[in-house]
């Protein structure tokens, strides 16, 4: 599979996640979670990682949550002004995610 149909796919696994948290749907939440890393794998695999910063402007905010959380190892500072944005936003359940995420980063660095 190419770049794009995995970032297409990373796409869609991670509004199905986002749908799933705002539903409390935990079982098809867990598998679009492990699909959504299964194809975040594949990304790496091929060396493109940094191509999921194209997707910090995508039109869903769980998917640049989801871009935003990944790109943290090697792009930390765009990453981290991008989850303050979405947390900022005081949307339900992800502007939560967003600072978790910006939390959990700053205690494990």
């Amino acid at each position: 599979m190419n770049t794009n149909e995995l970032l297409e796919d990373y796409k869609q696994e991670a509004i199905q996640h986002g749908i799933c948290s705002e539903e409390g749907d935990s079982r098809r939440g867990n598998k679009a979670y492990d699909k959504l890393h299964k194809i975040l794998k594949e990304i790496k695999d091929q060396g493109e990682e940094s191509r999921l910063i194209e997707l910090f402007n995508d039109e869903n905010r769980w998917v640049q949550l989801w871009a935003a959380s990944h790109c943290l190892e090697f792009e930390e500072k765009k990453s981290l002004k991008k989850l303050k944005q979405i947390k900022k936003e005081k949307l339900p359940h992800i502007s939560s995610d967003a600072e978790y995420t910006i939390m959990e980063w700053k205690e494990n660095k």
